[in-house]
């Protein structure tokens, strides 16, 4: 299975205290069990990489950053004119704040089985790609 990222689903996984954190980790444990293929919008990896950076978190950054660059359990989806045309189209068309788009595009560039991501805004794309919160992928993926 295909599965693209939203940031807030690395971002319920790494935050102690949030709600989603068991599940998203149970997430995580499950697509690298079941050797899914994981993508990265690049606009995820910024978004991240200022969470990491503010909190002074720089060698787990750079360890992140490290892991990402393997491309063995993450794969990152670059942004180029064919993808940044998509965005624009898709934000157009249904309203979303940029970083959304991108993400949204990416996952239909990436051919993806399912773009993960507890963003209400994302959910407008349902038409256009296969979305599901943390929880409901984490079913999907147990399934499969």
């Amino acid at each position: 299975m295909k599965i693209v990222l939203d940031t807030n689903v690395l971002g319920s996984a790494l935050i102690e205290g949030d709600p989603l954190r068991e599940t998203a980790l149970r997430f995580l444990d499950a697509v690298d069990r079941g050797g899914h293929t994981v993508y990265l919008p690049t606009v995820v990896v910024a978004e991240l990489g200022v969470a990491f950076l503010q909190t002074g978190s720089t060698a787990e950054w750079a360890a992140f950053m490290a892991l990402l660059r393997q491309g063995q359990r993450y794969r990152s989806l670059p942004l180029d004119l064919d993808l940044a045309d998509a965005a624009a189209r898709i934000r157009s068309r249904h309203r979303l704040k940029l970083p959304d788009a991108i993400v949204a595009a990416s996952a239909v560039s990436a051919g993806a089985d399912l773009l993960v991501s507890d963003d209400p805004d994302l959910r407008k794309v349902k038409g256009v790609v296969n979305v599901k919160t943390v929880r409901r992928a984490l079913a999907a993926v147990l399934a499969a």
